[in-house]
Formats: C-alpha cells, sequence, structure tokens
C-alpha cells in the first residue's frame, strides 16, 4: 500500500500534468502466489489511490509461451474500483473480445503483438477490412520516421537496431507473406 500512497501524492504535488497513475501487476511471483490470489489484497489496498491498474494474467514466473490466466483479471476487476486494464497474448480482435467475455475488463494492453507487428492496431480497433499486415509502403514511412526520430533525439543503439531489423523484418512480410519470427533482444530493457 506504501508505493501506492506514494504514487497518488506524488500526483496531487507535481507541478507535471500527469492526467492519471497506474501501475502493472502480474499473478504473483510464482503459480503459489497466483493459487493463494495474492494480486487481490494488492489491488484492494491500491483502492481510492491509483487512477487504473494493468493486469498481467501471468505469474512472474510463467513463459510468454504459456497461456495467461485471464479469469484471473476478471477477479480483479470484482475487487477493484478503479479501471482494469487486461494484458497478456492479445493479438487480434478476436483475442480482445475473448478476454473481454472473461474478465470484463476495461481496455487492454498490448505488448509482444505490437512489437511483432505495429499495425496490429489496425484490426484491434475493429478495422476488419484492413490488411493485418503494412504495405510496403507504409513500412518505408514508417522507417524514415523512426530514421528523422532517431537523428533528432539521443536513442540506444540497441533500441535502434532492434527497430532497424524489425522493419526490415515487416518489410519482408509485406513483399512476400513470408511471416518471420521477432527477434527480442534478450536484456529486456535494451540498454
Amino acid at each position: 500500500r506504501e508505493m501506492f500512497e506514494v504514487l497518488h501524492q506524488w500526483k496531487s504535488s507535481t507541478r507535471l500534468d500527469i492526467g492519471a497513475v497506474g501501475v502493472k501487476i502480474r499473478l504473483g511471483l510464482n503459480l503459489r502466489e497466483q493459487r493463494h490470489k495474492v494480486y487481490i489484497p494488492l489491488v484492494q489496498s491500491a483502492n481510492g489511490l491509483l487512477d487504473y491498474i494493468v493486469v498481467h494474467a501471468r505469474h512472474g514466473a510463467q513463459r510468454s509461451r504459456e497461456p495467461p490466466v485471464w479469469e484471473c483479471i476478471g477477479e480483479v476487476k470484482e475487487h477493484a474500483e478503479m479501471p482494469i486494464i487486461g494484458n497478456g497474448d492479445v493479438k487480434t480482435r478476436q483475442d480482445w473480445e475473448r478476454m473481454y467475455e472473461v474478465s470484463k475488463c476495461d481496455g487492454v494492453m498490448v505488448g509482444r503483438a505490437a512489437i511483432d507487428n505495429p499495425w496490429v492496431f489496425r484490426n484491434l480497433n475493429g478495422d476488419v477490412n484492413c490488411p493485418h499486415w503494412p504495405s510496403v509502403d507504409e513500412v518505408d514511412a514508417a522507417t524514415k520516421r523512426m530514421e528523422d526520430w532517431v537523428s533528432k533525439f539521443k536513442c540506444s543503439s540497441r533500441v535502434v537496431n532492434f527497430h532497424i531489423q524489425n522493419f526490415r523484418r515487416i518489410r519482408h512480410t509485406a513483399e512476400t507473406g513470408e511471416v518471420m519470427p521477432t527477434q527480442t533482444p534478450k536484456n529486456i530493457h535494451m540498454q
């Protein structure tokens, strides 16, 4: 609770134009904590202090290849007095609709699917007439924008190299239809 109180106090005292302050949680550190539902009292202690909570529907020891437990997002929703954002394996509009049906969450956070294909949001938004993958022209325009930003702002070379490789991979898919796997760096912070 102390962390939530600090965030609440900071939001009310900062000069920054902060619209909302929230946190992202998992279902515990491991399966044992998930089974004991340690996330429920955590959410209850945040009531009245945070504007939202993102619930990653896996525990800390789970790998992304293991399925998330969207039902736990629904459990959190039952105990929360703020919006609950679901997170975990939402890659399509159908995934989002299934997550909502199971959990009644207020929104969704997309992670890996957006790295795999930043154009995924067209389909998540419900535009079923848009192609899942971008055109070559769209990839080239996005690459140009990224290059402009890199020259304007100081960016880590690892971050820049990752995005250059990712745009090349997406462009290959746009040209050939062959989907290549994303090569995410081992260091998740990409320092």
